[in-house]
């Protein structure tokens, strides 16, 4: 298989009750092509459009306050503590009678706490 994205994506910094958060819309573009023997048959497919996209937000727990670029240049960071939270909703191509897609046609929820 061959393929080549590129990626549409939007990025926020936020203050959220004094603290650092960040939110990110992510859609990425597709383009792929390639040949493989499947069952003892040659199989070939091309295919081009949206990946499912992908919403996150984060969000400090602890440390990295939210600074103005004036405190910002004065920051020296100490331990952080934050959360995130992404959602994938199924909005990419994805034909149901094909083995390859570029969408998974599935909802996808993770969440993540780091120190």
């Amino acid at each position: 298989m061959e393929i080549n994205s590129t990626v549409l994506a939007y990025v926020r910094s936020l203050d959220i009750w004094g603290t650092s958060g960040k939110i990110d819309i992510i859609i990425p573009e597709v383009w792929m092509s390639g040949q493989a023997d499947f069952l003892v048959q040659p199989r070939s497919r091309q295919s081009s459009g949206f990946a499912d996209p992908i919403f996150r937000f984060y969000v400090n727990l602890f440390g990295a306050p939210a600074l103005s670029m004036k405190e910002f240049a004065n920051y020296q960071q100490d331990t952080i503590i934050g959360a995130s939270l992404a959602i994938s909703p199924p909005g990419g191509r994805y034909e149901s009678q094909k083995i390859v897609n570029i969408g998974t046609n599935r909802w996808s929820i993770k969440g993540t706490f780091d120190c």
